[in-house]
């Protein structure tokens, strides 16, 4: 009998190990998947879920150098999703509502900032998206929206404080990119 239990230990600490680590997976952060065949390469990503008029909208950022509009940036990076109406796990693609923004060569200080948008074309003919969310949950306290993103930009812009200038299409086609994304100030 004691030699049955002294088996079983290695077995049950195995089994809780594993199940500590999934939900750990979970509850942390996170990114991958590519961009134009290179692994993304996100540092912060959050998400929050507001209410309006009795609708949800859903945001998910991801960024990489880049903390905010407030703050001074050099070659940041961002990838705002939003999702309206939200209505919980499912999947979303492009409409007037619910898009994606791509940001890169993010440059601020001060009243100076610049960056070159991609998103889908105005008129929702040239790009694409698709959004999976399949987890909203709480995790470590924190609503938690876990999911997958795929999108191929149409249109390219330069932006800058003092408007915006179509530029020659440079192609951002985003795969697999799998998130975890807790609820944080955006």
């Amino acid at each position: 009998m004691k030699k049955s239990i002294y088996l079983l230990i290695p077995f049950l600490l195995f089994a809780l190990s594993c199940q500590d680590s999934e939900e750990s997976d979970l509850s942390q952060p996170g990114v991958t998947g590519t961009l134009n065949g290179n692994p993304v390469d996100f540092s912060t990503i959050v998400s929050d879920v507001v209410s309006s008029n009795g609708t949800e909208t859903a945001y998910i950022v991801m960024r990489k150098d880049f903390q905010g509009f407030n703050q001074p940036a050099t070659n940041g990076q961002q990838l705002l999703i939003r999702i309206e109406p939200y209505t919980g796990p499912g999947t979303y693609r492009v409409n007037a509502n619910t898009f994606w923004v791509y940001e890169e060569e993010i440059n601020n200080s001060g009243n100076n900032f610049s960056s070159m948008l991609h998103r889908f074309s105005s008129d929702e003919s040239a790009g694409s998206m698709l959004v999976e969310i399949t987890e909203d949950a709480s995790k470590n306290g924190k609503r938690t929206l876990v999911g997958k993103f795929e999108g191929v930009n149409g249109i390219t812009e330069k932006v800058s404080a003092t408007g915006s200038q179509p530029q020659t299409l440079k192609t951002m086609d985003f795969k697999n990119v799998g998130f975890v994304a807790p609820e944080g100030s955006l």
